[in-house]
């Protein structure tokens, strides 16, 4: 049926426009507390494992912006055993490579 598809790809947009928007919002340090507030993570985490690969990138941006600017989300995300799963999706592309070493080094990670 073809509302079914319609409905579906208007899903993935929403989702992929939510994860840009969260990635753009979060590069502000000044917005963090209002994205945590609104439990970002929370978010982000379920779009990590989103199928849509761009969808995954952006929250994995987003997520890596919000945990520069908050030690407290860095501890929140190391309980929740995020940080493997964290920095395997940046390294999966060579551009994050770096990016995910200094994101590692700032969780103190012994090995991935």
């Amino acid at each position: 049926d073809m509302q079914i598809i319609q409905d579906f790809e208007e899903y993935q947009k929403s989702r992929s426009a939510f994860a840009q928007t969260v990635a753009e919002l979060a590069a502000r340090p000044q917005n963090t507390n209002d994205l945590i507030a609104q439990g970002v993570l929370d978010e982000l985490e379920e779009l990590l494992d989103d199928p849509v690969p761009s969808i995954k990138m952006s929250a994995t941006v987003g997520l890596a912006r919000v945990l520069s600017n908050s030690e407290a989300l860095a501890d929140e995300v190391s309980k929740r055993g995020l940080v493997k799963v964290f920095v395997k999706l940046l390294s999966d592309t060579g551009a994050y490579e770096k990016k995910s070493r200094c994101i590692c080094s700032s969780f103190n990670c012994q090995t991935l």
